[in-house]
């Protein structure tokens, strides 16, 4: 497979349902059959000796990988532990950071659904609030988004962790994350970035980012099995963050102890990531599938927003995020977008689940709609098996629910 050609030939490299086009791999990712042997593998190898396995195998093997992954993301194997996803990479801090009653909390009107909750949990907990900082497009530069965050924490000196994506879900924006960080330096206030999308799309050296703390998943862009995330903790800190789960280690000296034994959870996505890795070469590196993935997201996102007669979602192309575009959908009445309202934020952006569902069961076309800001718009991932015929299957089915309208 070395040097392999990308597009739908590279199908019959995974398990993914014959006949259907799957344009969501940012969701749940994919596994390509090599990895998913290797995990098979491992579970055979757990269940022919657990007591080998846990008490003998579990953490070179899982220190085997932190390393492999270590040079990947630009970071120094003592920082990084291994979490299930993001989001409990992202609870693992929130629970953790010393916060008082009346320190408070930063999110934006974009945060994930799921983070969002874990930072109002935790200030409940600790008598601390979350504040929302609004974004809406359109957005000119990147520089309006840095002035916004500059100008709250200036407003709001209560803050004291900024919870920052990298590269937003719904909608998939791409953040000035470098910027946004100096700005939270400058107020002191600590920052935590989801990079749940960026494992796989951006190269990225963890130990130069300069945040506080950084979660990303493994198992959405670099074909590791679900759930595979990381977890990075500047040293400064890491002596305060402790994992969900306490169990066999705490306090001790060397902070992936507290990750490593979740008691006999599996853990089997961890021990896969070297083979993953060995995947990535084989089909041309790094560096060539985020070149292709990116050209071909383009490419998607202006073809099917001219098939449709609508437009891409307004932002500069700097900000665009490499592999998943936002298009505008056409209204239509069976699938109307959920209106905006003032008194609640999380209102802002939602699934509209009976499109997507329609479009998965009628047209055997896998993708994510939703609203934002009133809006109906559609997610496209571009992954190493997807050409532009998928682009034009969605259109038709998309425009077939369209026209059912005026029937």
């Amino acid at each position: 497979m070395e040097n392999a050609q990308f597009g739908r030939s590279l199908l019959k490299e995974f398990r993914l349902k014959e006949g259907t086009t799957f344009l969501n791999h940012g969701s749940y990712g994919s596994v390509p059959n090599e990895v998913f042997e290797k995990r098979i593998s491992l579970l055979e190898e757990v269940e022919s000796h657990p007591d080998l396995f846990f008490r003998v195998n579990l953490e070179p093997f899982w220190m085997d990988n932190i390393r492999a992954i270590s040079k990947v993301l630009g970071a120094n194997p003592d920082n990084l532990v291994f979490v299930n996803n993001t989001t409990t990479g992202i609870n693992a801090v929130m629970r953790s950071v010393a916060l008082s009653p009346g320190d408070e909390i930063l999110c934006y009107t974009w945060q994930y659904r799921a983070v969002y909750n874990t930072c109002v949990y935790a200030a409940r907990q600790k008598g601390a609030e979350v504040k929302v900082l609004d974004i809406r497009t359109p957005i000119v530069t990147t520089q309006e988004i840095v002035d916004k965050y500059d100008k709250f924490l200036a407003k709001n000196p209560k803050v004291k962790i900024a919870v920052l994506d990298y590269i937003s879900s719904c909608p998939s924006v791409l953040m000035p994350i470098k910027e946004l960080i100096a700005v939270c330096k400058k107020h002191n206030v600590m920052s935590m970035v989801d990079g749940a999308h960026v494992p796989g799309q951006i190269q990225i050296n963890l130990e130069e980012l300069g945040a506080d703390f950084f979660a990303g998943n493994l198992h959405k862009w670099m074909f590791v099995p679900r759930g595979c995330a990381v977890l990075w903790v500047d040293p400064k800190h890491q002596k305060d963050i402790r994992p969900c789960v306490t169990s066999s280690h705490l306090d001790g000296p060397h902070f992936y102890k507290d990750f490593l034994r979740q008691g006999t959870v599996d853990d089997s996505p961890f021990h896969c990531v070297q083979e993953s890795l060995a995947f990535i070469e084989r089909i041309g590196g790094m560096d060539a599938i985020i070149e292709h993935n990116s050209k071909l997201a383009d490419q998607a996102a202006d073809l099917l927003a001219d098939l449709l007669g609508t437009k891409k979602f307004d932002v500069p192309k700097e900000m665009e995020s490499p592999f998943l575009r936002m298009v505008r959908l056409p209204d239509m009445k069976k699938y109307p977008a959920r209106k905006e309202t003032s008194d609640d934020f999380t209102s802002a952006v939602g699934d509209i689940a009976e499109l997507h569902n329609d479009i998965m069961e009628r047209f055997k076309i896998q993708t994510v709609s939703l609203y934002v800001h009133s809006e109906p718009w559609i997610r496209l991932s571009a992954q190493v098996y997807n050409d532009l015929e998928d682009i034009r299957k969605l259109a038709d089915a998309i425009l077939t629910l369209k026209a059912e309208e005026t029937e």
